[in-house]
């Protein structure tokens, strides 16, 4: 459990107290980078991974990719990497007239449910945000945009689907489930997207050396080197938790009783359909059916 002086920062994020504080981390920017931005446990961490090799020609370690491709706030000494003279910098924040280029990663609210309630848990949030009723508790506080700095999910989202940048042709959006299906072919469009060589060698490369099993043993490496997890780099402040989770796809259609789902139905459903996803009344119908059609 957070000690009270934790929770006290963290009730001051969600205050006028932030707005000074995010004005400060796009302090620095420049017009020609280009944002890679998700809501947290989107997938953005596995894809900077690939992407710091096949920009660099390096192995990708916790340590050059937050120097590659940093996050929001720690972009100030980073050299571009893209062509024209740009960075490209990872944000969680809602969209803003900084992010003129963008490459958003989204993934089904229901799957990022579940990583950020083990991403909670793991540190010592999940009481405090569920008030000790575990998922039943922590649901609707997650779908209100209470367990995160950067609002809900939804609202996330929309920001970035309604932005100047998506009327423009200046944001490609990519789903997390259709870069795990087809991971090569994903690639291949972020760095058309980018202006970026193409060279599908060191893609497949980049790829096979960005496994989940890969990445699970360069967090235990990177755990054992002080470098590694200083402030600045993605393992900052997780201590013994796993940063790189298991990922599964579609996990929440076992998880979550009728009730939950269509709960989250109501609070996302539009913005679900909206990006290809079912609604969770429609996977409810379709379970609902399989036993006359199996009786056929």
């Amino acid at each position: 459990m957070k000690s009270p002086w934790q929770r006290f920062r963290y009730r001051t994020t969600k205050t006028w107290m932030r707005k000074p504080i995010v004005w400060m981390r796009h302090c620095g920017l420049d017009i020609n980078d280009v944002y890679l931005a998700e809501y947290p446990r989107g997938g953005s961490t596995w894809l900077r991974f690939m992407l710091v090799e096949i920009m660099t020609r390096d192995a990708a370690g916790f340590l050059n990719v937050s120097k590659t491709i940093p996050e929001l706030g720690m972009h100030g000494n980073v050299p571009s990497v893209l062509p024209g003279g740009g960075r490209l910098i990872k944000t969680h924040e809602i969209w803003r007239p900084d992010y003129r280029r963008v490459v958003y990663l989204v993934r089904d609210l229901r799957d990022t449910l579940f990583s950020m309630y083990a991403c909670d848990e793991g540190f010592g949030w999940l009481d405090y945000f569920s008030n000790g009723q575990g998922m039943e508790g922590y649901l609707e506080t997650f779908l209100k945009g209470e367990t995160s700095r950067f609002g809900s999910w939804q609202d996330n989202v929309t920001s970035f689907l309604d932005s100047p940048p998506a009327e423009s042709g200046d944001m490609l959006v990519i789903r997390y489930e259709d870069m795990r299906k087809d991971t090569e072919g994903t690639l291949v469009q972020i760095l058309n997207f980018l202006g970026f060589p193409v060279d599908l060698g060191i893609i497949r490369q980049a790829i096979e050396n960005n496994t989940l099993e890969r990445m699970r043993v360069k967090e235990d490496a990177a755990k054992q080197n002080p470098d590694q997890i200083k402030k600045g780099t993605l393992l900052r402040n997780h201590g013994k938790k796993n940063f790189v989770g298991s990922a599964p796809l579609g996990g929440w259609r076992e998880r979550l009783d009728p009730e939950q789902i269509l709960l989250i139905d109501q609070y996302a459903g539009d913005v679900l359909q909206r990006l290809g996803y079912p609604l969770g009344r429609d996977v409810l119908d379709a379970k609902k059916r399989e036993p006359s059609l199996q009786a056929r």
